[in-house]
């Protein structure tokens, strides 16, 4: 295990509408890799087994139609954990829009009569979303991310991703899978949030720290969480207190991803905006 505090390399991913870079990840489908220290070199995988998985997420395409099955139905018929997700937008194109949710469909039978006529695209529930907006996707929510967007996605460490509709792509669906686990009670207005501090889940927490000023901020963990820090822009250095080294400093910039093992006291200095998430091992 991690006994410092470690910059991470990302898995990269380039995709047919984009690109994902897997910052923090032990998922067997890609491991981030130790960027610096005594590990340096080594994947993430090879220490820990992380229950959540952390992306960045840039579109030039819109992505597919999909839904997330959650934990019941992803382990009976996948073998692995189900997959909720949260989006904090980086950056957009003007005029940009998500989609979230459904337009009246409130059903399986609705849904697959939509399917039959091919006319999703007319129920496809669409929010507006500018840079540092949040939206949570929880399990059974009919979602797509469209293209022009940079944003950070906190999942569950899953690749279970159910396929409904791909823009005439010739790509697999999973429309019986789909309709298995779409919820038509999800509310979209429920799940964007304009002014976004901190969310949590019974997977993850996930903060927004803004730093107007150079200063140094002393953080307590919890001794049971490992923290995660991405920084969204800026620059800052973190070091480790009360350590045998004489306190490891670790310097990041816009993108780059900082993994703290539980129960580590840090100090972080400098400007900018961060991103942190804390979970359970």
């Amino acid at each position: 295990m991690l006994n410092y505090i470690a910059k991470l390399n990302p898995c990269v991913f380039k995709k047919i509408w984009g690109s994902e870079l897997w910052v923090v990840s032990t998922h067997s489908s890609g491991s981030s890799i130790i960027a610096n220290g005594e590990l340096k070199g080594k994947r993430l995988s090879e220490l820990y087994d992380l229950p959540v998985l952390i992306k960045i997420i840039e579109t030039s395409q819109t992505l597919s139609v999909q839904v997330h099955p959650g934990d019941d139905y992803a382990k009976k018929h996948e073998g692995e954990m189900g997959k909720t997700e949260c989006w904090y937008i980086i950056d957009s194109d003007s005029e940009v829009e998500l989609i979230v949710g459904l337009e009246n469909v409130e059903s399986h039978d609705s849904m697959e009569t939509v399917l039959r006529q091919s006319g999703i695209e007319s129920h496809l529930n669409r929010i507006k979303i500018t840079e540092g907006d949040f939206i949570d996707i929880p399990p059974g929510t009919v979602h797509a991310i469209t293209s022009g967007i940079k944003l950070l996605e906190i999942q569950q460490s899953s690749d279970v991703t159910y396929r409904i509709y791909d823009w005439m792509r010739d790509r697999k669906l999973h429309i019986s899978e789909a309709l298995d686990v779409i919820d038509y009670t999800v509310n979209p207005d429920d799940l964007l949030t304009k002014d976004f501090k901190e969310f949590s889940n019974d997977y993850y927490k996930v903060e927004k720290i803004e730093f107007d000023t150079v200063f140094p901020n002393i953080t307590h963990v919890n001794s049971e969480m490992i923290c995660i820090y991405t920084i969204i822009n800026g620059e800052f250095e973190f070091v480790q207190i009360e350590s045998k080294e004489s306190g490891i400093l670790v310097k990041a910039s816009q993108d780059e991803t900082i993994f703290i093992p539980r129960g580590l006291e840090h100090r972080i200095t400098g400007r900018g905006v961060l991103i942190r998430t804390t979970f359970r091992e």
